[in-house]
């Protein structure tokens, strides 16, 4: 009896302990008959550069995402916005930046967001007043995402960034401040916030995401990327529809996330002229760069004439899958794997080319998760080509902070492979041969 008793007690103060200690939707799990709580499953930060011309598309998706049926129990969604006082007047027309929690189940016809304004000490953010962030900073950027960690405990994090995006140039444009983000300035936020851990994911909502430069870059940072190798429609991705279908999963795993983003990208631009979706792999970006590489310095080695030369710079521009905005001064990506064939097919013969190509494919096939594109087209992710000059001519010489040497504090991708990018010599690279030898 008095062991029966012993054990009631046992159970009764077990149960009042749990109940006492938790908090969300938490879940427990028992180890060596003791227990742990865990916390909720996601929290996400969508870092939302909307201080420009898209923040009547920024007010557009942010409603979208409280529309959704998301159980923001389970998963926290954290929106910093920075807005301008010159292209959507809604929501009180404020013009600065405000953190937000979202709150969904909104009415579909509702255009007021109905999420909780936060308060955030570290960027000098308190409701009800004013406070002008530069989105393009990686100090602002680095200490929102310490406050995710520190104040929204998770399994698992991810960051999304939204606004304009210019591949390895670049993202976030700041309006106000009149500056982007640099792909280096990234990387010192991220490495910065994060002291070692890993996100879950980084997601690009930008022109010019998927690019080998910008995944390269982040590669210590997250285990997974996406994002779209060339234009992205002003309207963008459909908030709504991604977390709807990330509500129906029942484990919300990594890749429930991420197939979410990728289905609703296919279903809302299968009829659209030229765009693509990319889902990196960062465990594997580097040998992806690597065997890349690789087969820059073989098939330069090879580049003896003019002929040959003209001919290939020819090929590459006109028979692979490229993306860029069709007007002057912009910049040209090509997909990596239409490169990659466009250049062995021209080398067939090799033998080395041929292993290069097959040490490329190997690892592309690692890295490369999943790879989408409206035109039914093959591919993986974007590389820097050129810049178009008036009239839509290659440029003949390639900005500073692309070409090796040239500048301090390059990114990673420059340092790191000179067999693809310009050099100061000009007579080495794949890029040297084709533009200026």
């Amino acid at each position: 009896m008095i062991r029966n008793k012993l054990y009631a007690f046992c159970i009764f103060s077990f149960l009042l302990f749990v109940s006492c200690n938790s908090f969300y939707n938490g879940d427990y799990v028992f180890v060596d008959d003791s227990f742990s709580l865990l916390e909720n499953k996601w929290t996400i930060l969508v870092y939302m550069s909307a201080d420009n011309n898209l923040e009547a598309a920024a007010i557009e998706d942010f409603l979208e995402m409280e529309k959704s049926r998301l159980n923001t129990k389970e998963v926290t969604v954290l929106v910093l916005l920075d807005r301008n006082p010159s292209y959507d007047a809604s929501n009180g027309n404020w013009s600065n930046t405000k953190l937000f929690r979202l709150r969904t189940g909104s009415e579909e016809k509702n255009k007021e967001f109905i999420s909780d304004e936060l308060e955030c000490s570290e960027l000098g953010l308190f409701p009800h007043q004013q406070n002008e962030l530069d989105m393009s900073s990686y100090m602002n950027f680095s200490r929102i995402v310490r406050y995710m960690y520190e104040n929204y405990p998770a399994k698992h994090y991810g960051v999304i960034f939204w606004g304009h995006g210019e591949g390895w140039r670049g993202f976030c444009y700041d309006g106000t401040s009149e500056t982007r983000m640099t792909l280096q300035q990234m990387k010192m936020g991220l490495k910065n916030s994060l002291n070692s851990k890993k996100l879950d994911f980084i997601g690009f909502d930008t022109c010019f995401g998927a690019e080998m430069e910008v995944f390269y870059q982040i590669r210590e940072f997250a285990k997974i990327s996406f994002g779209i190798e060339g234009l992205l429609e002003i309207n963008g991705m459909d908030y709504e529809e991604i977390f709807n279908l990330f509500a129906l999963r029942k484990e919300k795993t990594v890749g429930d996330l991420i197939d979410a983003f990728l289905t609703q990208y296919k279903n809302s631009y299968d009829n659209y002229g030229r765009t693509s979706f990319s889902v990196i792999d960062l465990e594997y970006i580097q040998q992806m760069c690597e065997t890349f590489n690789n087969l820059c310095i073989e098939v330069s080695k090879l580049m003896l004439t003019d002929s040959i030369r003209n001919s290939m710079k020819q090929k590459l521009f006109y028979s692979t899958n490229k993306f860029y905005y069709e007007e002057s001064d912009s910049d040209v990506y090509i997909d990596v794997d239409s490169f990659v064939t466009i250049m062995s097919d021209f080398f067939a013969s090799d033998e080395n080319i041929r292993n290069c190509r097959e040490q490329y494919f190997d690892a592309r096939n690692k890295s490369v998760i999943e790879y989408w594109n409206s035109g039914g087209d093959s591919g993986s992710l974007g590389v820097y080509f050129s810049t178009l000059t008036e009239g839509n001519y290659l440029g003949v010489n390639h900005p500073m902070g692309y070409v090796k040497g040239r500048s301090s504090n390059q990114i990673d991708f420059v340092n790191d492979f000179d067999g693809y990018v310009p050099t100061i010599s000009g007579d080495y690279s794949l890029l040297d041969k084709i533009f200026y030898k």
